[in-house]
């Protein structure tokens, strides 16, 4: 119910698979009077978030249980961030903290999308597993000082079919 507030485009719930579809572009706006308004913290309850075919989605999730996002096409289902260059180094914030992608716990699996664009880095679970599974991330705004590492995974990490064309570190292991 959260999240159907914050999204300015159409979402569907489904109970018994514990699944959020994006069936429309939107964008993510929590309107919290600072720079974390385009994070969904995705509830513990939500176990799979499907980006529709077609789709744009303009914002960020992060996870702190097991969870799946997966696109269902993997040019056209898209997590968007910004156009604007080196967001967080003008608003002089950590960059770390606004992550398209972020697994604070648990396993998080990425499969079958594109991101572009990234407010920072476009996937990062520190110390925790992430998955990424035929997959783009790109930055193709030019310049440096995006921010926009690629991959960020610990132990057990697996990076699978996956095209990288970031502003900084492509993959990182930890």
């Amino acid at each position: 119910a959260d999240l159907r507030e914050h999204y300015s485009g159409e979402i569907a719930w489904d109970d018994a698979t514990s699944t959020v579809t994006f069936e429309t572009d939107g964008a993510i706006d929590f309107d919290t009077g600072d720079e974390t308004f385009f994070i969904w913290d995705v509830p513990n309850h939500v176990d799979e978030i499907v980006i529709g075919a077609g789709v744009t989605v303009t914002g960020a999730f992060h996870t702190y249980a097991d969870a799946t996002i997966r696109g269902e096409d993997r040019d056209t289902s898209v997590v968007y961030g910004t156009d604007e260059r080196d967001w967080a180094g003008k608003r002089d914030v950590d960059e770390w903290h606004y992550c398209t992608f972020q697994n604070h716990s648990g396993t998080l699996n990425v499969e079958t999308l594109a991101a572009k664009n990234p407010r920072a880095y476009h996937i990062r679970g520190w110390n925790n597993t992430v998955n990424a599974t035929s997959c783009d991330f790109i930055d193709d705004r030019g310049g440096p000082h995006n921010h926009s590492d690629g991959f960020t995974g610990g132990d057990g990490s697996v990076v699978e079919d996956c095209h990288f064309a970031t502003g900084d570190d492509a993959i990182k292991a930890y």
